[in-house]
């Protein structure tokens, strides 16, 4: 319509400015109509074809639930169960004679320590709501695990860059991006508790610490049963004076659930649970138990 109108006043007045105005419209549109014409046609969007990233670290859900399942009732963590957990446990489980009756019971059960109904919880086998269970501090296997473990000679000796923690790590990779995050130290946990070695043996025996191979592949060749593969530039973790970081990893070991040990529900697109685990059960109702009556 403008261009229409400038040509009219144009032909009519031969107004200087209309004319300059009139050249400089026809040739933006001279200039837009070339570029239209070299474009080339739009082109129907692509699939993604990026390789699905699988996660490669447990979450900091996760990292709570095995807190829950490694709390040792004898010497607890600091733990917190909110009001409404209580609640919803009494619904689930109200027909158990565990559980109280009447209104009045049931709000003050709510109102006892956390680690009471976290006691409760484990006699009931309310797996459930363990992920309910908010674990504020380090249950004393696990601080072990990080302390004597995983802070001290696994990363330093197992998880560099030349051994499990590089890209020709294996099958048997340690996570060695934040180390120090609880996120690392807990899946490397997992790949150790889980991992399974060609002849089928755990890297962890949890009846017998120090004839795991955890500890046996850091000794010495002339001293273990069962010697580190042989690999290039390989040298033993717990030689001459170091035999210490060894009784360290052994008592971290028999501080955990052992018997049996419990399969944590967890990590398994990051780790898949060895065969003889199968997979985990829907409802939790088959996963181990991990001790007592009072224990998850």
């Amino acid at each position: 319509l403008a261009i229409k109108e400038l040509r009219q006043v144009v032909s009519t007045h031969r107004d200087p400015e209309a004319i300059r105005l009139l050249r400089l419209v026809e040739a933006q549109m001279r200039l837009r109509q070339r570029h239209d014409d070299d474009s080339p046609p739009p082109q129907p969007p692509q699939p993604d074809r990026r390789p699905d990233r699988r996660p490669d670290r447990l979450t900091d859900r996760e990292v709570n639930l095995i807190r829950v399942y490694e709390i040792d009732l004898e010497n607890p963590p600091r733990v917190l169960v909110p009001r409404n957990a209580v609640m919803e446990l009494c619904e689930q489980y109200g027909t158990s004679n565990l559980v109280p009756d009447t209104e009045a019971e049931r709000m003050e059960l709510a109102a006892s320590p956390s680690i009471d109904i976290v006691r409760l919880m484990f006699k009931l086998r309310a797996r459930e709501l363990y992920d309910r269970i908010d674990v504020l501090s380090e249950p004393q296997a696990l601080q072990l695990f990080r302390e004597r473990v995983h802070d001290t000679w696994l990363m330093n000796n197992c998880a560099t860059t030349r051994c499990h923690g590089g890209t020709g790590a294996g099958r048997f990779r340690l996570q060695r991006a934040r180390s120090t995050d609880n996120r690392t130290r807990y899946t490397n946990l997992l790949m150790i508790d889980r991992f399974r070695c060609e002849d089928g043996a755990s890297l962890v025996n949890w009846d017998d610490p120090s004839s795991s191979r955890l500890i046996q592949y850091g000794l010495p060749a002339d001293q273990t049963n069962s010697p580190h593969p042989n690999v290039p530039g390989w040298k033993p973790v717990f030689g001459g004076s170091q035999r210490d970081l060894a009784n360290g990893a052994e008592l971290w070991i028999a501080s955990m659930r052992s018997t049996p040990r419990p399969v944590y529900p967890v990590g398994q697109s990051i780790i898949p649970v060895p065969p003889s685990g199968s997979e985990f059960p829907d409802d939790g109702t088959d996963l181990p138990d991990a001790g007592g009556p009072a224990n998850p």
